[in-house]
This record gives structure tokens, sequence and C-alpha cells, in this order.
């Protein structure tokens, strides 16, 4: 199989009704496109390991993984440790997605380092749609770290509405960390850091819709929670003094 030009990295638990329709919906935006999909299983009890495992021996652009329940950050790091494209997408395996996501995502980032999507957020009970990131118009690092750390809203630390280049993130040995808590922020946060501010492109489209879960780790205590807090303040405050900012 040729190199790929995107990755999908996708964690997946205890998700079987969810696998097919991912799978469709992923293949209907790679028409045309040269993709691969890693789908990463995090100790299931349920019948999504075999579902992954069988998809990917009937797809050869779709790999199948397992771990113990190590939750999603080890995922996703399995995920980059494995992929081959030269940019990355991680996309959660209940949302949906634009057939045209991976185009016009791929048509912007060519001559960019990040490419930020409008999204439609579905609540219980309401539908809202979010089209302009706090993000636009900033046009230094330390502006950058100030309107996100300070100003963002869901468009901006969520990570599956981003295309990213692999090159930095391998370059920057850029991980997951902090277990379940804010993950996807604190990584976001460190590769906003790391690449040219002017090259952030927009589009204002929501291709991305985001249903959100009131029993996410942010919406439920737990006894790590304040442990996990600390170092996400800790993990942020040594990244700004690394950037001088």
């Amino acid at each position: 199989m040729p190199t790929p030009t995107i990755s999908v990295i996708t964690p997946v638990y205890n998700c079987e009704k969810d696998i097919q329709p991912f799978i469709k919906n992923f293949n209907q935006a790679s028409v045309g496109l040269s993709t691969e999909l890693l789908l990463i299983d995090d100790g299931s009890s349920d019948h999504t390991l075999k579902l992954i495992q069988s998809a990917s021996q009937k797809q050869n652009n779709i790999f199948a993984f397992t771990q113990h329940h190590l939750f999603q950050s080890a995922a996703r790091n399995k995920g980059i440790a494995h992929a081959h494209g030269q940019y990355f997408f991680f996309l959660d395996i209940d949302d949906h997605f634009s057939p045209e996501l991976f185009h016009k995502m791929i048509d912007k980032i060519k001559n960019n380092d990040l490419v930020i999507c409008g999204i439609n957020r579905v609540l219980q009970d309401n539908t809202l749609n979010m089209s302009k990131s706090v993000l636009e118009g900033a046009n230094t690092r330390a502006e950058i770290a100030k309107r996100f750390l300070l100003e963002r809203d869901q468009m901006d630390s969520g990570l599956w509405n981003k295309i990213f280049r692999a090159s930095f993130i391998q370059e920057n040995n850029l991980q997951f960390s902090n277990k379940n808590f804010v993950e996807d922020i604190l990584f976001l946060f460190k590769y906003l850091m790391c690449i040219d501010p002017h090259k952030i492109a927009f589009i204002h489209e929501p291709l991305y819709t985001y249903y959100q879960n009131s029993g996410t780790t942010t919406t439920t205590y737990y006894p790590e929670l304040d442990r996990l807090a600390d170092s996400y303040v800790s993990q942020v405050d040594d990244c700004l003094k690394e950037h001088s900012i």
C-alpha cells in the first residue's frame, strides 16, 4: 500500500453500534484520496474489537489495534506511532462528518500548518452551529496562547474539526498526556505553540457534527480530577516558558 496522504486516528471503546456507520462515513469522505484509518480498541468488553478486526481484514486501508483499558490518550498515542500519513485527523467514533471534510481540509492545509472547520454541536435538546474561531486574526504566539487559554469555545478546543501536519507532531515529539482529562486541549495547545500563527487556516462551513455526551470526563467528577487539573496547569506553564511567553 502506498504512503497515504491522510491518517485518521480513532480510539474505540464499547461502541459496537458505531463501528459500521463510522467506517461508511470514512469511506465516503475518502473517495479520490489516499487515506488510512487506525482504530485503537481500549479494552472493550463488547464486540468492538472483533468488528474492527473484521473491518481490517476486508479493507486494506483499515488497521485494528488493541490495548488494555488505558484511556484515549494512550490509544491516540498508539495511533500516532503506527500512522503513515502526511496529515492526521483525530476523529471520534460516535460523531458524523461531511463527505467533503477530507477534500476541503486537504486543499486548505497545503500552504498551512493547521486547518480548523466549523462544527454542529449537538446537545440533548438543540444543535448549535459554531463557525468562527477565537483564533482568527491572532498574529503572534502570545496572542494565540491568550485567546486559546482564556476565550476558547468548543470548535477551538476540540481535535475532531482539525487537520494536523504529521511532521510537526513527529519533529516536536508531541503526544497526548494527562490521562483522560482535557488531554485534547493540552495536545492542541502544544501544537499551536509549535507552528507559525500565520499558517492557521479556517473553513467556516460546519463540516463536522459533534455529539456532546453529558457523561464525559470533563463533566463527571472523580477522585483523580484535582491531580490531573494541577498537571494540566503545570504543563501549560512549562509550554509557555519554553516559548518565552
